[in-house]
């Protein structure tokens, strides 16, 4: 595990001593992300006019991009074609089969043409028929099997005949492929549905969690929709997209369909088109924020890009709704305590665990102290909610504490990829909300930065309520009145004092005054401790 401490701009004056922003980083991220192959890649401008769209303009920009494709012979060139898009790369003299994986001779008889949307839901005749977008090459066996089932995840199933990782509950008429293929499927799927409306075939190609064969409605939608996000496309879907497109020489001819499937080149495309009116995701979000070109560079679009280098991954700009190539963030609307102290908030979004995001909250007595964050644990029957657009404010009841001493409340986001590495990011709302007023009275300042405080001896005061102490080195204060001051020293912890009692400090952990004698050096600093009558080094206090 490696900690990486982030200073974002509007915080990076303080960040290299006391970080407020953290991402924890195990490992590498999984290849969840789309990372095209630049051999496999779209022409440029070929998704120019989708630009900016999102739902049913969506949809219909990219219809009339794959509209009109060429029409391949269902018995002479599909055969042709699977050869080399559905080649084994380890036998180039064998495909391999949908739902079972299985590697066999092209030239076998035990493989049929598997029509992923089923001919009797619309695609019996015209360019569906032979769309090589849905078409599959599938043990002849299992594609009985399938039939003309829709997809979904089943709890009761039994195995496909011949390809037993596949399952199939014939009383439901529902299929669930194994998870190497849920992905392509998936994306076959809204391909179809998003090439062939009433513009093209009688009767609308649908998806729906309720499917009807005699209304072309094919399902189940929120099954592809999850599959999409958790299997994407992998080099080998990304190359036979690409061959369709571009075509395959054979017998003096090239075998060619000359139209792309767009969920293959850009996969979240699919929740840009499907979800972007109900909820926010992170492929409607990503759609929204880059442009394609930038969806093809992962270190500018992916997870932890951070395209406005604030040190705020894209996950974490996602998960709190910032823009992620503003760096300001002025409005950043993390955890806060409202007015009384009796609550504190949030905003997140719902149905954030479809992206792979969750959100906690954590407490501190002392948030210098990394091992000091204690998670609150609460559910949602806990929260008060208050819609803010498509997310939400989430007020969380303060748990008062035994005692006066003031708690810290920060805001973590976790993203969590299936099958990848976790990444964790953290927002201390107190270490982040530097610039207020100061709290001290200046009688001298000097070039360097330092301040002479009247009361409190030398600070560098640019980043309250944090202050760089002379004595005290980095501290928090936690009250803009001079008579009530709460602070964090960082060998000390949690310490009291005020202008009039100053250099007496009340040291939390010891439930004592302290006298402070000024100017030693830490961890060799003295105080006067009264329960002694003597003079004690800080060393001896810890």
């Amino acid at each position: 595990m490696k900690i990486l401490w982030l200073s974002p701009a509007r915080l990076c004056r303080w960040s290299a001593f006391v970080p407020a922003l953290v991402l924890i980083h195990f490992g590498n991220l999984n290849a969840d992300e789309h990372e095209p192959d630049s051999a496999y890649a779209p022409p440029d401008g070929y998704y120019d006019p989708e630009e900016g769209l999102l739902g049913e303009p969506l949809k219909e920009a990219l219809h009339d991009i794959i509209d009109g494709q060429v029409v391949i012979g269902y018995f002479d060139k599909i055969p042709v074609l699977f050869s080399v898009v559905d080649q084994d790369p380890d036998n180039p003299n064998n495909i391999l089969l949908l739902y079972s994986g299985d590697s066999v001779p092209a030239s076998s008889s035990s493989w049929n043409r598997e029509h992923t949307w089923p001919r009797s839901y619309g695609a019996d005749d015209g360019p569906a028929f032979s769309d090589a977008h849905h078409l599959f090459p599938a043990d002849a066996t299992a594609n009985s099997d399938r039939s003309n089932y829709a997809f979904d995840n089943l709890e009761t199933f039994v195995p496909m005949a011949d390809a037993p990782e596949s399952r199939v509950n014939d009383s439901l008429r529902m299929v669930e492929p194994r998870d190497a293929d849920k992905g392509r499927i998936a994306r076959a799927i809204f391909y179809m549905e998003t090439r062939y409306d009433s513009s093209n075939v009688t009767g609308n190609f649908t998806l729906s969690d309720f499917p009807r064969s005699f209304s072309n409605r094919l399902g189940r939608l929120s099954a592809l929709l999850e599959w999409n996000r958790k299997f994407p496309p992998d080099e080998r879907e990304r190359r036979r997209n690409h061959l369709i497109y571009t075509g395959i020489r054979a017998d003096n001819a090239v075998v060619f369909q000359a139209n792309r499937n767009p969920f293959v080149d850009y996969p979240q495309l699919v929740d840009a088109v499907h979800t972007a009116d109900v909820f926010i995701s992170w492929g409607s979000w990503s759609v929204e924020q880059f442009t394609f070109a930038q969806l093809d560079e992962p270190e500018v679009s992916g997870p932890l890009g951070d395209p406005d280098e604030d040190a705020i991954p894209n996950f974490a700009e996602f998960a709190l709704q910032t823009d992620p190539r503003d760096p300001v963030n002025a409005d950043l609307p993390l955890t806060e305590r409202d007015a009384d102290g009796n609550f504190f908030q949030f905003m997140r979004l719902p149905e954030a665990e479809t992206s792979f995001i969750s959100y906690g909250v954590e407490v501190s007595r002392n948030p210098l102290e990394a091992l000091s964050w204690t998670p609150i644990p609460f559910s949602d029957r806990d929260l008060l909610r208050s819609p803010r657009g498509m997310a939400e404010w989430v007020s969380l009841p303060h748990q008062p504490q035994a005692d006066d001493r003031p708690s810290f409340y920060r805001l973590r986001v976790d993203y969590v990829p299936p099958g990848g590495e976790s990444e964790s990011f953290f927002y201390d709302p107190a270490a982040a909300d530097a610039g207020g007023e100061h709290l001290f009275t200046y009688t001298l300042s000097f070039e360097n930065g330092w301040h002479l405080s009247d009361w409190f001896g030398y600070l560098l005061p640019n980043d309250a309520p944090w202050f760089y102490h002379l004595e005290h080195k980095w501290i928090h204060t936690t009250s803009e009145s001079e008579t009530d001051v709460w602070f964090v020293d960082s060998v000390l912890g949690w310490c009291y004092t005020n202008r009039e009692s100053y250099p007496y400090l009340y040291v939390a952990a010891l439930d004592e005054w302290l006298f402070y004698v000024r100017g030693s050096e830490s961890p060799e600093r003295w105080f006067f401790q009264p329960s002694l009558d003597d003079y004690v080094r800080e060393s001896d206090l810890l």
